[in-house]
């Protein structure tokens, strides 16, 4: 392994280390620094994932959403299994709603299926995150627009 492989993946244990103490803000710091040294799509995803946790944890949405936007891309790029691009997806909404930024929430949500983010269960209850894409999408929905639907 290069110098810079193994200093990728020490900040990421490290990281892990504080995580699993409880200690975000460093363990924030750490992932940051990983995913600084992260080169492959792979290493991109998965730092960012942590760092979009730690940051919804620490409500700094900002810092992860630079983070986490980046990673989406790069997973639409070449995507991985459906579970971690759930996952990503439903980081990068919760990240958006920190930000009241509810299109963005709506169409985040949209492209994952309600059921496929029980692993979130830490960060919200499916029932919460199912109330908060209905809500983004009512935000989305323009009022010509549904009284044309209703009135049709």
């Amino acid at each position: 392994k290069s110098k810079k492989d193994l200093v990728r993946v020490e900040y990421f244990n490290l990281g892990e280390l504080y995580y699993s103490n409880g200690q975000m803000g460093k363990a924030a710091e750490a992932y940051r620094i990983s995913y600084c040294f992260s080169v492959s799509t792979d290493d991109i995803v998965k730092v960012s994932i942590k760092l979009g946790i730690v940051s919804i944890y620490n409500q700094n949405y900002s810092f992860g959403l630079k983070f986490v936007k980046e990673a989406v891309f790069k997973n639409l790029e070449s995507p991985k299994n459906a579970e971690t691009t759930n996952m990503l997806n439903t980081i990068h909404a919760l990240l958006q709603l920190g930000n009241a930024k509810l299109n963005d929430v709506a169409s985040c949500l949209w492209e994952s299926p309600i059921c496929s983010v029980e692993e979130m269960s830490i960060l919200t209850t499916e029932k919460d995150l199912a109330f908060y894409a209905v809500m983004a999408g009512l935000m989305t929905y323009s009022r010509k627009k549904f009284k044309d639907d209703y009135y049709s």
